[in-house]
Formats: C-alpha cells, sequence, structure tokens
C-alpha cells in the first residue's frame, strides 16, 4: 500500500514537473514573441521616420529646384535683353 502511495504521489509530482515546465516554456515563447513585436514596432517607427525625413528632403529639394529655375529664366531674360 505504502509502495502504490509513493508511486502515486511520484507519478503526481512528475506530472506537477511536467506542467511547471511546459508553463516555463510558454512563457519563454511569449517574451520571445513580446520582443519580436517590440523589434518589429520599433523598425516600423523607424521607417516611418526614415519616410518622413525622406519626404521633407524631397520637399526642399523641390523648393531649390524651383528657385534655381526661377533664377535661371531671369539670368536668360536679362541676356536677352542686353542683346538688344
Amino acid at each position: 500500500m505504502q509502495a502504490n502511495n509513493r508511486a502515486d504521489a511520484a507519478s503526481q509530482q512528475a506530472e506537477v514537473q511536467a506542467a511547471n515546465d511546459a508553463v516555463e516554456a510558454a512563457k519563454n515563447a511569449l517574451e520571445e514573441a513580446q520582443a519580436n513585436l517590440a523589434s518589429k514596432q520599433a523598425d516600423s517607427a523607424a521607417a516611418a521616420k526614415a519616410k518622413e525625413v525622406a519626404y521633407l528632403a524631397l520637399t526642399e529639394a523641390k523648393k531649390q529646384l524651383a528657385i534655381l529655375e526661377a533664377l535661371e529664366e531671369a539670368q536668360a531674360e536679362r541676356n536677352s535683353d542686353y542683346s538688344k
């Protein structure tokens, strides 16, 4: 009888340990998934910031191009006035 009780206790202890191991594995998987999600969110935020910076740079470049074109046109008009 005591041998059966010991075997049952050992079996229950093994089941509890297996359950604890499964919980620990699930916690580790959750932590890894959360870390991956945080990394992806950081990558997404960095990409959004890079897109914003690129847009601002493009806008500034367009402004500079418009200024250069206006100066070039003014210079062409001035040159045509001198040739008259």
